[in-house]
């Protein structure tokens, strides 16, 4: 997401452009779903998946909401769509952090 601000910079029609680079992001979200469940199970456990999930879905109507919000009021916010994208994939990158970090543990051979 922290891509899309460089759009602008190159010289191609950007109508074009942005619906390709928004459909090649919505192809990774689609990955997410896919791979999801097995890494919460590796992490958490089996017993624990399904709850996990159910929860996952359902943030995603109070996170939807908080976009929603954030693109109302971006230039009073973020000064513009480049700090947007800039907030968006900083906390995507705070997540990735902060997972490195976390060590489970599950006996991974029991589970299997």
């Amino acid at each position: 997401i922290a891509t899309l601000p460089l759009i602008n910079v190159w010289n191609v029609d950007s109508r074009y452009f942005f619906a390709i680079w928004i459909f090649v992001i919505w192809i990774c979200v689609g990955c997410q779903y896919a791979f999801l469940p097995t890494c919460i199970a590796e992490t958490f456990g089996a017993k624990y998946t399904g709850s996990i999930v159910g929860l996952f879905v359902w943030c995603e109507a109070p996170s939807s909401l908080l976009v929603v919000l954030c693109t109302q009021f971006y230039q009073e916010l973020f000064k513009g769509w480049n700090g947007y994208c800039l907030f968006i994939a900083s906390c995507s990158f705070i997540s990735f952090v902060l997972s490195i970090f976390y060590k489970s543990n599950i006996d991974r051979e029991r589970i299997i």
